[in-house]
């Protein structure tokens, strides 16, 4: 939940997506993997990076997602970032909740768009 605050909310405050633009969260899962995508409107080239501790009340938000996530990074289309995170996790097709398919060992999409309305 964490991570997922601290992308959607630096795609917010760093992108076209917090001035009437959009953010997309996809939420994923597969064999032993459940993986956050935060998509935004676009940043005039910056891309997310760790930035090293120098005692500021903010700029740690990928340091946060970096030391909660298993692996993350970004991807880039166009001008829009996707930044990811994954979570790995054991397997365990007992819990309905999950939202993997006992077919397939692949990732399945799921996501919902936010904006302006």
């Amino acid at each position: 939940m964490t991570v997922g605050s601290e992308t959607v909310c630096n795609a917010i405050l760093h992108t076209a997506s917090g001035d009437g633009g959009w953010v997309t969260v996809s939420l994923l899962a597969g064999r032993g993997v459940h993986r956050l995508e935060v998509a935004d409107d676009g940043a005039d080239g910056g891309r997310p990076r760790v930035k090293a501790e120098d005692g500021a009340e903010s700029g740690r938000g990928m340091r946060i997602v970096e030391a909660l996530s298993d692996r993350w990074g970004y991807r880039t289309d166009g001008d829009r970032t996707i930044v990811w995170a994954e979570f790995r996790f054991a397997n365990s097709f007992g819990n309905s909740d999950m939202g993997l398919s006992r077919v397939s060992s692949t990732l399945m999409a799921s996501a919902f768009q936010g904006g302006d309305q």
